[in-house]
């Protein structure tokens, strides 16, 4: 009864107000937008290491920082017209180059519906069907189809309904948080305490919804504490720690516009502390 519901179903605001209002259910709504637009910067700048920066929530968000190698290249590609990959389900329009530079950031490919609206509407006007009509047709097939318990690949026709890399946004936040309980049972076993517990906990800060998890090992020593974030970096005794978990797990974090960070309790142990960006429903 106390676990999350992580929600990376389709329409993910409606589900999210159905929850939040009608039930008890803790849930995470993912959006798949970011890591999407994520993937295609570094893929412009020709670096699948990149490191991105993002603001905003789900829609509402622009990439604010894209280093290739320690070098900025937001700035180039803004100057460059560079818009980022859009949705299918998005009609082949694009920003121009003076609303990129006016923004500072790459916005996400929704907010043409925003910034070019006159354009979006006069598009939608002229089809035969709205979005939401074309989507429950497909559906309507894509459910047949999964009928064949036979079906073992992804049909083509999900290409159609939108959603790209819905399950790997999902997997990826539960295996940040899978990550952090291990690192947290590994602290417990070096400081003795194999058999307390380790404990998930979440409140509200501010404009996030915050996951602490707890441990009770010996805490972090304070000469490691900015270090602890960095690739390679590890004071772990085992050919099977490289150092690269938490660095991970912290990308994966920014991947959905939160951040992470770590802080020695004054009881003893070490929590970790995840944010994400808080859905609040409307009044």
């Amino acid at each position: 009864p106390d676990a999350w519901l992580i929600n990376f179903s389709n329409p993910s605001g409606m589900i999210a107000e159905a929850l939040l209002r009608h039930t008890s259910v803790r849930m995470m709504g993912l959006c798949n937008v970011p890591i999407n637009m994520s993937a295609s910067a570094r893929k412009a700048v020709g670096d699948e290491n990149a490191q991105i920066e993002s603001v905003g929530l789900n829609h509402l968000s622009w990439i604010t920082s894209v280093k290739s190698h320690g070098k900025e290249c937001l700035g180039d590609l803004l100057d460059q017209g560079y818009a980022g990959e859009k949705p299918a389900n998005i009609p082949k329009s694009n920003f121009d180059r003076e609303c990129l530079l006016a923004c500072g950031g790459i916005p996400n490919s929704y907010l043409l519906y925003y910034y070019d609206r006159q354009e979006r509407l006069r598009h939608q006007q002229e089809q035969e069907k709205t979005r939401a009509q074309v989507c429950m047709e497909i559906e309507e097939e894509l459910l047949k189809l999964y009928a064949d318990e036979g079906l073992y690949e992804k049909p083509a026709l999900l290409d159609k309904r939108g959603g790209h890399l819905y399950s790997e946004a999902a997997v990826s936040l539960a295996e940040a948080i899978y990550n952090l309980m291990t690192n947290a049972w590994e602290a417990n076993l070096a400081a003795g305490h194999g058999e307390a517990p380790i404990k998930l906990l979440s409140h509200q800060e501010r404009l996030y919804t915050v996951l602490e998890v707890r441990d009770a090992g010996p805490g972090i020593k304070s000469g490691e504490m900015r270090r602890i974030f960095e690739p390679f970096y590890s004071n772990k005794n085992s050919n099977f720690n490289w150092g690269m978990g938490l660095y991970h797990t912290r990308a994966i974090v920014k991947s959905h516009l939160g951040s992470l960070r770590a802080e020695n309790r004054r009881e003893g142990g070490a929590s970790f502390f995840v944010l994400l960006p808080r859905y609040d429903t409307i009044p």
